[in-house]
């Protein structure tokens, strides 16, 4: 069983206390069979040809990683028939991928932004139902949760009866899965490691880690390129959480350092229109019609500056350099950057991982310190590196 992290803080306890609670349930229920795999043996063995399904229902920029783990599967088991479990919204960067065999989507309220209180609802039940009997009448050899979150785990998992049922179990639900999984090295270690850590259960060896890709039509990059204009084009997208956010002064003076050269466009998510009022002069972007739009136009831009958010992982998937900037998260954790990218790394003493979604410095801060520790002259400079071509190197530096 994957153990817990060790230094627990005080405003996690009761989450890490409930999955204690819950794994005590599931094991009485698993021990009377009426939860879990059919299969709880060391004996992983597949068919030649299986059918296994993967769970992919995080957020976007999971997501996008999961199509790394996607593509390994389907390298080391050719024969295998992969059918992909989406969210609506994420659901299309799996279109044209070429190792998913089949793509289902289902509604998932606890990841929505913000979150629903779909449980609530009786639509919710009724869509989950029919997307757990859908799992049933398969009978898949494997069900294989990329996230490692007991609730998939129990409600497209081991309520689905597969043969087998593989997550991590790091945050509960060790009674259900078929074999103990192993965390990769890393403290803690890259997503997409964790996600491939999954495979070397089942006897896998992906070997080198596959870059995540979503796979553009042409005819998609051709409506892109129309709607983008021509010309030399940075991409700046100012949003993302509260903590993780970067002065928005600071956004528009490396807009317009860079304007000089390149034309700047400023996008906006649903909720963050407000921020696009801040950037007069440049060209405004309303947030795309679809994710497949939106990840086309990242498409046919020069450069991506974001903090780390899904537009950075979703721009890098489709083969565009970016510019990241990290302060609650870490690089050696999450980022997906292609060659030639650059990342920018507050010097200011970064968060715990298990805080990952607040600030433990300064909790009351709509922007966390560690991220208005990152200096606007390193952010320009490295943005000009980057177009130049003429570093990789990770920038760093405190504001003056």
């Amino acid at each position: 069983m994957n153990a817990l992290p060790k230094r627990i803080p005080r405003n996690k306890r009761w989450k890490y206390s409930a999955a204690a609670f819950l794994d005590r349930i599931l094991g009485i229920l698993a021990r009377l069979d009426l939860v879990g795999p059919t299969r709880k043996t060391p004996d992983l063995t597949l068919p030649p040809e299986p059918k296994i399904l993967l769970l992919s229902l995080d957020r976007l920029g999971d997501a996008v990683m999961d199509t790394a783990a996607v593509q390994a599967l389907k390298d080391a088991l050719p024969s295998a028939h992969l059918t992909v479990l989406a969210r609506p919204a994420t659901g299309p960067i799996f279109w044209e991928h070429p190792a998913v065999d089949r793509l289902w989507t289902t509604p998932v309220p606890w990841w929505e932004d913000p979150a629903s209180s779909g449980l609530l609802m009786p639509g919710w039940w009724e869509a989950w139902w029919g997307t757990l009997q859908q799992i049933r009448r398969e009978h898949f050899d494997a069900v294989l949760d990329l996230r490692g979150d007991p609730r998939h785990l129990l409600l497209y998992g081991a309520l689905g009866k597969p043969t087998l049922l593989l997550g991590h179990t790091d945050k509960g639900g060790a009674p259900l899965v078929s074999a103990p999984s192993t965390l990769p090295a890393g403290d803690p270690p890259h997503q997409i490691d964790r996600k491939l850590a999954l495979l070397e259960t089942l006897g896998l060896r992906p070997g080198t880690r596959p870059r995540p890709q979503v796979h553009l039509t042409q005819e998609e990059r051709d409506r892109a390129r129309e709607f983008l204009g021509g010309g030399r084009l940075v991409w700046l997208d100012p949003g993302g959480k509260p903590v993780q956010r970067w002065p928005a002064e600071r956004w528009i003076q490396v807009a317009r350092t860079l304007s000089s050269t390149h034309k700047v466009l400023v996008s906006t998510a649903p909720g963050q229109e407000h921020l696009g009022t801040l950037f007069q002069g440049f060209r405004i972007l309303e947030p795309a019609p679809t994710l497949r739009d939106l990840a086309a136009r990242l498409s046919h831009c020069d450069l991506v500056l974001s903090v780390d958010t899904g537009v950075a992982h979703l721009a890098a998937a489709v083969g565009t350099r970016t510019l990241t900037l990290y302060g609650p998260t870490s690089p050696e954790q999450f980022s997906t950057a292609r060659p030639g990218s650059v990342q920018v790394i507050s010097p200011y003493p970064p968060c715990i991982p298990v805080l990952h979604d607040t600030c433990h410095k300064e909790p009351s801060a709509t922007t966390a310190p560690c991220m208005r520790a990152i200096a606007t002259h390193t952010v320009i400079q490295a943005a000009r590196q980057t177009l130049e071509g003429t570093s990789e190197l990770l920038g760093k530096g405190a504001e003056a």
